[in-house]
């Protein structure tokens, strides 16, 4: 048994990482602040805590991520303050990828924001707040601790595991206070050294920790310079196994038609289990349940309708049903026939960011991060936020086959007691989101191609 339970269908999902990088304008100024100090308090000078990792990297304050092994229930009235953020960022990015295969985590996007308005003052905080929905840091607070505590889970056979990291450069002074509150209630490490190979490696390392080395080519190509005062990192990673999976005897080659009208012929998954499917005049839906409690939510369009229509009509519809799990569906029995994918995307999420008001903190003239940098001029150059990208991986794999057949073999015998049978065939784009058992949308992700 537990070798059938060990092999059963997996999903790796969307290990993404959020990558800011805080440029200077490198000037007299500067360099005379560190060296001043004027109420900065350089953790490198200090070090206080200090461990060294690998080279001229220190880590400087470590966190205890929660040890949660089992799903918490969060009040709704603090997830409602989410869905906008949601909306706005999923519609901005999917629409300006028509045809492209996309995978994205709203959660990643949201922790960094928080994090960066931790670190900022005057209205480039304002700008921050106003995107994430609220007017008080400490509401933010109260939200993102409340995110981690609805999503994280590290148990086995289940992961949806978080992590937050800022990488500082040691001739840059900070505010440790700044820095413990982002340990506090973002769970933030901290680390300070040399820029160049060797804090690349580190953060690479810390990156592919978390992610199972399956981002490491896209970890490859994270480097910093002299220039740089931090990078700001954020990586999810999330696994799972179908309640019901998939016989892999069913599985049969099939055409799917691509967003361009090019047809694909790729390997469709297929079975009838009891569940539920919510259609509308524009598009149907359907779930896959995993067993430490998550859902993933399909959404395919009717014909006639894209998935650029649904992002531009249909959105808060769809988020409502991915955030409140079986109402509006129907329940009977449903003929699934689902494409196996394995899609990746790194994304610039400069122009989602500034499509949300955001616009002060990429600018050198105007980003304000006096909270983390200390006010006055002569303390720090001037420091904007010059890269902001997503890089996501999300598959569906097939291994088991002994045990998955058995399951599946076993439930499909019980379709034919069904009185309805509902018949959705995912052969043209469709659109599919991760939520966790409280209803937050921790990924999403679009599939145009083949």
């Amino acid at each position: 048994m537990f070798m059938a339970r060990k092999n059963l269908w997996k999903v790796v999902l969307a290990l993404s990482v959020v990558v800011l990088v805080g440029v200077a304008a490198w000037h007299q100024s500067g360099r005379e602040g560190k060296q001043s100090g004027d109420g900065q308090d350089n953790a490198w000078e200090t070090g206080e805590k200090a461990d060294t990792i690998k080279g001229d990297v220190l880590q400087m304050q470590k966190v205890s991520y929660p040890k949660k092994d089992q799903w918490v229930s969060v009040d709704k009235a603090y997830l409602k303050n989410l869905k906008p953020f949601y909306k706005k960022s999923m519609c901005s990015l999917f629409l300006g990828r028509e045809g492209e295969n996309c995978v994205y985590s709203p959660v990643n996007l949201y922790l960094s924001m928080a994090m960066l308005a931790e670190m900022t003052d005057g209205r480039t905080r304002s700008q921050l707040l106003d995107a994430l929905g609220q007017k008080d840091i400490n509401k933010i607070r109260e939200q993102s601790e409340l995110i981690w505590k609805s999503v994280y889970l590290n148990q086995t056979g289940s992961e949806c595991i978080l992590g937050n990291s800022i990488w500082l450069n040691q001739d840059i002074p900070c505010q440790k206070e700044v820095l413990h509150t982002l340990a506090e209630h973002y769970y933030t490490e901290t680390y300070q050294g040399t820029v160049g190979a060797g804090m690349d490696q580190n953060i690479q390392d810390w990156v592919n920790g978390i992610t199972k080395n399956i981002l490491e080519k896209e970890a490859g190509e994270i480097k910093t310079t002299p220039e740089m005062v931090f990078i700001l990192m954020s990586a999810a990673y999330f696994y799972d196994r179908w309640v019901e999976p998939f016989d892999n005897k069913a599985t049969k080659k099939d055409i799917f038609i691509n967003a361009d009208g090019d047809k694909s012929e790729c390997d469709f998954m297929n079975r009838t289990e009891r569940g539920g499917v919510y259609k509308s005049e524009r598009f149907q839906s359907t779930y896959l349940e995993f067993e430490g409690g998550s859902n993933m939510f399909l959404f395919l369009p009717e014909k006639g309708v894209t998935l650029e229509d649904l992002f531009r009509k249909d959105m808060d519809e769809i988020l409502h049903i991915a955030s409140n799990f079986g109402i509006g569906f129907e329940e009977g029995g449903v003929s699934l026939s689902l494409p196996k994918f394995s899609i990746s995307s790194n994304l610039d999420l400069i122009s989602v960011v500034e499509s949300m008001g955001i616009e002060d903190l990429f600018k050198r003239e105007k980003a304000d991060f006096t909270k983390l940098l200390g006010k006055g001029e002569k303390n720090h150059p001037p420091v904007f936020v010059n890269r902001m990208r997503q890089a996501s991986n999300a598959a569906v794999d097939e291994e088991g086959c002994y045990v998955a057949s058995f399951t599946e073999t076993e439930l499909l015998m019980g379709a034919a007691g069904y009185r309805k049978i509902f018949e959705i065939v995912c052969d043209h784009p469709f659109l599919f989101i991760i939520s966790d058992n409280n209803g937050i949308p921790v990924f999403a992700g679009t599939v145009n191609q083949i």
